[in-house]
């Protein structure tokens, strides 16, 4: 598909089965009509971020980012960011103190602050070395605390109990090898 455009349309079809199309972004804009417009909005601004930067020590840390298409993998962020979205909604959960842990890109925290949340973003972000320094900028220029894994090392105690009223933990839970018991 063309992601230089709004849309992407990808189809799939062959002897066995129906002709398939997905019309991306579309069909999430059908999906979410609420949610899709701030989605899409934070997805856009990260992406026009991203563009022209190398991320050699995330490369280097995970040899498999190399080449990344990290456009394609914003963009498609958009699903998940969606669904939380709605999924706070659903639960009357509008605003209050965030903590977004393992935040990355930040396209999660930009969401859910410009959806009224007063967010904590939280990631090794010193361990990319400077590659993510204009997501953390980027942070805290909307009003985002940002926090960094090496600073509270094991000590979640520095994260005053009861100072947030909801934490999410999005696209983490599938990085932790053997068990994720810990978080």
């Amino acid at each position: 598909g063309d992601w230089s455009s709004r849309e992407c349309v990808l189809t799939y079809s062959n002897l066995h089965f129906p002709r398939l199309v997905l019309d991306f972004p579309r069909c999430l804009e059908q999906e979410f009509p609420e949610e899709f417009p701030l989605v899409w909005e934070v997805v856009n601004q990260v992406i026009k971020e991203t563009k022209g930067k190398s991320f050699p020590e995330l490369e280097r840390n995970s040899p498999g980012l190399k080449g990344f298409h990290w456009e394609a993998y914003l963009r498609c962020s958009a699903v998940r960011m969606a669904r939380v979205l709605r999924a706070l909604k659903k639960r009357q959960i509008v605003g209050g103190t965030l903590l977004d842990v393992g935040s990355y890109f930040g396209n999660f925290s930009l969401m859910l602050a410009k959806a009224g949340f007063q967010v904590v973003a939280i990631d090794s972000y010193k361990r990319y070395g400077r590659d993510l320094d204009f997501i953390v900028q980027l942070l805290k220029n909307e009003k985002i605390e940002v926090l960094d894994f090496q600073d509270i090392e094991e000590d979640w105690h520095q994260i005053a109990s009861g100072r947030f009223d909801v934490v999410v933990c999005l696209g983490v839970i599938e990085h932790i090898p053997h068990t994720p018991r810990q978080i």
